[in-house]
């Protein structure tokens, strides 16, 4: 319920840079991916859901507070490792076709493993619990804040920090982005650009299993979150700038904070904020707020 008290308020905002950085492990795969590899990944999704589902099961056999933590190290490498047998079997074929056939490509593995899901994990509702050392809250003046929604916040800006420094302090980050400014050119100088872009892919693979991780407990983990989580992904990336990683933190958090405040104001229309959001943007800044325009 809409409140003038300041505190509450910055309590919501504060929900919404949380939820905004949870959103931020998954968009900025997906951005990099694109940026990269300038391919569509409609099954991104469908890794944050796989990644959430694991997290459930190790947290499950070995209890909350030992299991989080093994999720948080294991499942983005198990979800990295399907990544990469996903891009040397099938992506690396379509990389140089057009679009369509590489969004018909990867939405055939938001079904396939969406029924694999369904059978392994059930149709039913999930919930994960959280380990015990970041359960609770703190008060905000009279308001409660979650000490996860704090976790989420500082962990998503540790890993913004982390990728930045990879691509750009990094021989790895250098040669990537030198594969993805000319792919050929970084071949005749020697750069082994199919190893780069399965590794980029594995990457992307690995932010989308740890988004799965960090938000399963403030998420109800079923069959459709792939679905959910992709549309967000991709209005963070269209509203940030396709291919940029600073441009889908900025926009995630924007996202983050529309809903929010969306969810305060008129509940109902919480969601059709963010399309407004998306529609501003590409109205007055068609390649996003921090993107460029990227010929094929």
């Amino acid at each position: 319920m809409w409140s003038s008290e300041p505190a509450f308020i910055g309590v919501q905002l504060l929900v919404g840079i949380a939820r905004g950085m949870g959103y931020f492990f998954a968009a900025s795969g997906l951005t990099l991916a694109y940026g990269v590899l300038r391919i569509i990944n409609f099954a991104h999704g469908t890794f944050f859901m796989v990644g959430a589902y694991l997290a459930y099961s190790v947290t499950v056999t070995f209890g909350p507070n030992l299991g989080y933590w093994l999720a948080m190290i294991l499942v983005p490498i198990g979800v990295a490792g399907l990544g990469i047998v996903i891009e040397v079997v099938f992506i690396r074929r379509f990389y140089l076709r057009e679009h369509a056939y590489q969004i018909l490509l990867t939405f055939t593995f938001i079904l396939i493993i969406g029924e694999l899901t369904r059978m392994i994990w059930g149709a039913d509702i999930k919930g994960m619990f959280m380990p015990s050392s970041l359960a609770g809250s703190v008060l905000i003046g009279n308001n409660s804040f979650p000490i996860y929604y704090l976790w989420m916040i500082g962990l998503g800006g540790l890993v913004a920090v982390v990728i930045w420094f990879l691509l750009y302090k990094t021989e790895w980050g250098g040669v990537t982005r030198a594969a993805a400014a000319d792919a050929e050119t970084a071949q005749a100088m020697g750069v082994n650009v199919r190893k780069v872009f399965t590794l980029v892919f594995a990457f992307s693979s690995f932010l989308a299993g740890l988004g799965g991780v960090v938000m399963a407990p403030v998420f109800a983990i079923a069959p459709g979150l792939d679905m959910d989580i992709i549309l967000l992904c991709f209005i963070i990336v269209i509203v940030g700038g396709l291919g940029s990683i600073a441009g889908a933190l900025a926009s995630a958090l924007i996202i983050g904070v529309v809903y929010a405040l969306g969810v305060l104001i008129v509940p109902e229309l919480a969601m059709a904020f963010l399309f407004l959001v998306m529609i501003a943007v590409l109205t007055t800044r068609p390649h996003g707020l921090l993107g460029r325009k990227i010929s094929d």
